[in-house]
Order: C-alpha cells, then sequence, then structure tokens
C-alpha cells in the first residue's frame, strides 16, 4: 500500500507593517499592513493556499491562493510500513497569483513603484522556498478478515455457551 501526502499546513503566520509614507528599499509606501497566516499547501495541485489580513478594505480572506509553486523536491509518497516515516521537501519557485498579488497591493496601499518592485519578485524566480518536515506514525490496521474469523468464532463460543446452558 501507498500512503501519498497530498496536502500539508501551518497555524500560525507573519504580518508587515507598512508605516504611512515609509520608504522600504527605496521604494515609497502609503502605509498598511498584510498578514498571511494559516498556510496549507495541496501538493497535487501544486498551490499555497492561506487566510490574508490586510489594512486599506481588504479585511480577511481566507483560503485565498497565494502562491503556485514551480517545483516539489523531496518524497510526498511511501509505501506504508509500521513505524515513523518522515519526509523532507522544499517547495520553491513560489509565484504570487493576480488576485493575491492585487490584495496585497491594496492592503499595502502600494505606490505604483511599489506595486511594480512587488510585481518584479515573480520575474525573479518567485517569493522563495517553504521547506517543510513531514512526521506520520503509520499502525498497523487488522485485514477485514481478521475481524470476520473473530466474529465466528464469538458466534461460535456463543453457541457452545448456549448448548451448555440447555442440558
Amino acid at each position: 500500500m501507498t500512503l501519498n501526502i497530498t496536502q500539508v499546513g501551518t497555524l500560525g503566520g507573519a504580518t508587515q507593517v507598512l508605516g504611512e509614507d515609509a520608504i522600504i528599499n527605496e521604494v515609497s509606501v502609503n502605509g498598511g499592513f498584510i498578514s498571511v497566516k494559516n498556510l496549507r499547501v495541496d501538493l497535487v495541485s501544486k498551490s499555497v493556499f492561506g487566510t490574508l489580513v490586510g489594512g486599506n478594505g481588504v479585511g480577511t480572506v481566507e483560503n485565498l491562493k497565494i502562491w503556485d509553486i514551480t517545483t516539489i523536491e523531496g518524497p510526498t509518497s511511501f509505501t506504508a510500513q509500521t513505524g515513523t516515516l518522515v519526509s523532507e521537501n522544499t517547495l520553491s519557485g513560489l509565484m504570487i497569483t493576480e488576485e493575491a498579488f492585487n490584495l496585497f497591493v491594496k492592503a499595502g496601499d502600494l505606490s505604483e513603484l511599489g506595486a511594480g518592485a512587488l510585481s518584479g519578485v515573480n520575474a525573479e524566480g518567485g517569493y522563495g522556498t517553504i521547506t517543510s518536515r513531514i512526521t506520520a506514525t503509520v499502525t498497523a490496521v487488522p485485514e477485514p478478515s481478521t475481524y470476520a474469523l473473530m466474529g465466528v468464532g464469538l458466534v461460535g463460543l456463543g453457541l457452545m455457551s448456549r448448548r451448555r446452558a440447555a442440558k
């Protein structure tokens, strides 16, 4: 039997506060904030989803597809065996989706120059990498035939005790 890992997730996140009229990396921003939390990685669709909380009228957007994953390195399936299975994976080339990009720009109240700088990250290979370690414990589960055999044995014991009680 093969065990396939199709999704992984996190709790918590990170917040970026952009001060009013701040200059970050020589890019002027007008102010706002963006929090990204509760990431969920779908390894089948090669997508990263999360909850975005943002200023400037964005509010809370749950289950937002934030990034597309270019490359997945490391095993995502195992041959099932009892014991502990460990997988280390690296997801790289995270490319921001158009919807997430637009929400980031609005939440941060980015100027045209700031939005251009944010857009340029995709052109430079994406938003970095996510490295994860997945640990799973697999326990043996009896086959259905084992339960059937045990049931037949219990019925047999019940019939024997009934015969004894009838004598």
